[in-house]
């Protein structure tokens, strides 16, 4: 009897299948985090982006605005107002059921 690995195949199957799920939480995660995005002018608020990386094993989802960090994490005169990990923490419920449906 010959056993046959299926380890390259099985490793793509969750590489796609990992791709997939981003693609799929990327809009969602943008527009959660949006809802919480304090809005003035409103730059910030459409300056949200998500990228996946060359690999497709990562999601990155902020902000290039330069005060976007300030506005996250407060500073000494104004207070914190976490939009990024309150837009997170409100999608991760979502996030795992997509994972466990792809």
């Amino acid at each position: 009897m010959k056993a046959t690995s299926h380890r390259e195949k099985v490793t793509q199957e969750i590489e796609r299948r990992t791709n997939k799920a981003l693609e799929l939480i990327r809009p969602a995660l943008i527009a959660t985090i949006q809802k919480d995005t304090p809005f003035v002018t409103g730059r910030l608020v459409r300056s949200i982006s998500g990228e996946i990386d060359s690999s497709g094993h990562k999601l990155t989802v902020g902000s290039p605005v330069e005060y976007a960090g300030y506005v996250e994490g407060g500073t000494e005169k104004m207070a914190p107002r976490a939009y990024l990990r309150k837009g997170f923490i409100k999608s991760i419920s979502f996030i795992k059921k997509i994972f466990r449906i792809v």
